[in-house]
């Protein structure tokens, strides 16, 4: 007697993983096993039963292949974590994440603050080098204030300090008014004293005679102790020396 059994389809699951197809796999043939031993049971005893050694031992073969595949991958580090080694070992690569942030922004605030340092360096370098200009302008003011003054002073100086058989004040008037010595002294007496001046000259004008005749009038002055009359005579006038 025949007997329609209905072989329920396994429920597929939508994996594409090796775990998932090798269940697949032995769900069908668990399913055959037991559609098969409904089978023989249902069937009478003088049926000849079909010989599944061979078939049994292909599934214990496969089954077994699973079984290790399965245990290949119970050894996978992923598979044998817990759950709180799995929160410690994301929090592991928390820390690490943020370590390495740390050492990256610290390193930036080392380069920045460097950067910055730098900075400083050039912007007081350039203020020192302002600030020697500035230095250099004064110096050369003042060394040209010093040189000029010396320029001026030192032969002053020199003339007063220098030894009178030089010559050397009496050289400089004359180099300065012009002319010989002699018509140097004669501007310089003119300037020093008008007055002065014009007796010298009066007294040059006076011819040889008169000179002796003043002499000799001076002397008997001296001598009466009252003044005397003298009489000169004079050259015409010259121009005056400018």
């Amino acid at each position: 007697m025949e007997q329609n059994l209905t072989v329920e389809k396994p429920t597929e699951i939508d994996s594409n993983d090796p775990a998932s197809k090798e269940f697949r796999r032995l769900k069908r043939e668990v399913g055959l096993l037991r559609i098969a031993v409904e089978k023989l049971a249902d069937e009478p005893a003088s049926i000849v039963i079909p010989d599944y050694t061979e078939t049994l031992e292909g599934i214990s073969e496969q089954m077994q292949a699973t079984a290790d595949q399965l245990a290949k991958w119970a050894e996978k580090p992923a598979l044998r974590l817990t759950e709180q080694a799995l929160s410690e070992a994301i929090a592991k690569a928390g820390n690490d994440a943020r370590a390495d942030d740390h050492a990256a922004l610290a390193k930036a605030t080392s380069t920045m603050r460097e950067t910055e340092r730098r900075i400083a360096d050039v912007v007081a370098s350039a203020r020192t080098a302002d600030q020697q200009r500035t230095w250099i302008w004064r110096a050369g003011l003042m060394g040209a204030a010093i040189g000029a003054f010396a320029a001026f002073a030192l032969p002053f100086i020199a003339i007063s300090i220098a030894p009178t058989s030089w010559h050397w004040p009496e050289n400089r008037a004359t180099s300065i008014l012009g002319g010989d010595m002699w018509f140097a002294g004669e501007r310089l007496q003119a300037r020093a004293d008008q007055d002065r001046w014009v007796m010298r000259s009066d007294f040059e004008r006076m011819t040889d005679g008169s000179r002796e005749r003043l002499a000799r009038c001076l002397r008997a002055a001296a001598k009466a102790q009252r003044p005397t009359k003298c009489e000169i005579t004079l050259k015409a006038p010259q121009p005056e020396a400018r």
